[in-house]
């Protein structure tokens, strides 16, 4: 039921990542020095729609790492984005700490696991992770053309959807 299937990890962290700050209403948004363009412009577009946003260093030890993030969510924080491993520098992030960190802050996590799905686990519950995007084509071989986002329960009650209609089966329903 928390899962969307999407054309592909962009695709899954537009819906991931507008749903849910249309869910928050226009609050901080942290992500790490180390986003894809697949996060930062997503990000870079709800800036210029009045969300603010800033970005966080993501080098040395884990302790180095959620000091930084520390540092820079302020009360207004609602959402922190990450990619679990870097495509350019081979660097992955301490998911799970970094999830309890905003799970401890009522912060919401959205993480881009484009370039770890299939080849670390993830346990949404056990890793603080609110929103969970990646490609099909990637470490989990599937075919191009497929993604998806999965939502933690209360990710998926607070996030908005950004995309509306099809399906025929209450055509009175406008919902």
């Amino acid at each position: 039921e928390n899962t969307v299937f999407t054309l592909n990890a962009t695709h899954a962290i537009n819906i991931a990542l507008k749903g849910l700050a249309l869910g928050r209403g226009r609050c901080h948004i942290l992500l790490s020095d180390l986003e894809h363009n697949a996060v930062a412009r997503p990000v870079y577009a709800l800036g210029r729609q009045g969300w603010r946003y800033s970005v966080f260093r993501t080098s040395g030890s884990t302790e180095d790492i959620l000091a930084s993030l520390a540092r820079a969510v302020r009360p207004d924080t609602g959402i922190v984005a990450v990619t679990a491993a870097s495509n350019i520098c081979c660097a992955q992030l301490p998911i799970r700490e970094i999830g309890q960190f905003c799970r401890k802050r009522r912060i919401l996590l959205l993480v881009d696991a484009a370039q770890a799905a299939g080849h670390r686990a993830f346990d949404l519950e056990q890793d603080g992770i609110d929103a969970l995007c990646a490609p099909g084509h990637k470490g989990l071989y599937g075919p191009l053309g497929c993604g998806f986002a999965l939502f933690s329960a209360g990710a998926a009650k607070c996030a908005v959807p950004i995309l509306e209609g099809g399906s025929g089966v209450n055509s009175a329903e406008r919902d």
